[in-house]
């Protein structure tokens, strides 16, 4: 159960299994390559790289070139959000 005012959109991403390991790989990692998000979610970078083009179109995330790669961080909103539900969900040893 998310707080009212989270984005409904952003909690059902989270809950998806393939597509919620990717954003929870990109906050833990950003800026993050294609690469690093799928060592961190033992994905292949094809899988990867589908999921971050839907995060992208859904505005929940920003890539951008960085030389020869892109790199994807969580779109400011985004961020915000989710140390708001962060925040909102105790911890499991609280």
């Amino acid at each position: 159960v998310a707080p009212a005012d989270v984005d409904v959109e952003l909690v059902g991403v989270l809950n998806a299994d393939a597509i919620g390991t990717v954003l929870a790989a990109v906050a833990e990692n950003e800026p993050a390559s294609v690469t690093a998000v799928a060592e961190a979610t033992d994905r292949s970078p094809s899988t990867v790289s589908h999921h971050l083009s839907r995060l992208e179109e859904r505005g929940l995330v920003d890539r951008n070139r960085a030389g020869q790669s892109v790199v994807t961080t969580l779109a400011p909103e985004t961020r915000a959000a989710m140390a708001e539900l962060r925040d909102a969900v105790p911890a499991a040893d609280d």
